[in-house]
């Protein structure tokens, strides 16, 4: 079952998991004053580990909302 888990950007280790989560799907967010700004980013996670799905919150903006695409026929089919 997937489950769901806050990312604290903040820690090395989750920034470099949501950066190439990000990256693979061609979105690139380099400039660190920009997430900064983020009060809250959650992960959905699947059994093996590997991220499905991301977004996150900046006050009331909801940012970084991305899915995983692999091995779909179409693009959103895990959801």
């Amino acid at each position: 079952m997937e489950k769901v888990e806050d990312l604290f950007l903040k820690m090395l280790i989750h920034r470099k998991e949501w950066d190439k989560f990000l990256t693979d799907l061609h979105l690139n967010v380099s400039n660190s004053s920009e997430i900064e700004t983020i009060d809250e980013t959650v992960a959905i996670f699947a059994k093996n580990g590997e991220v499905l799905a991301t977004g996150s919150i900046a006050g009331n903006v909801i940012k970084y909302v991305a899915t995983c695409t692999k091995g779909e026929q179409s693009a959103g089919e895990l959801f």
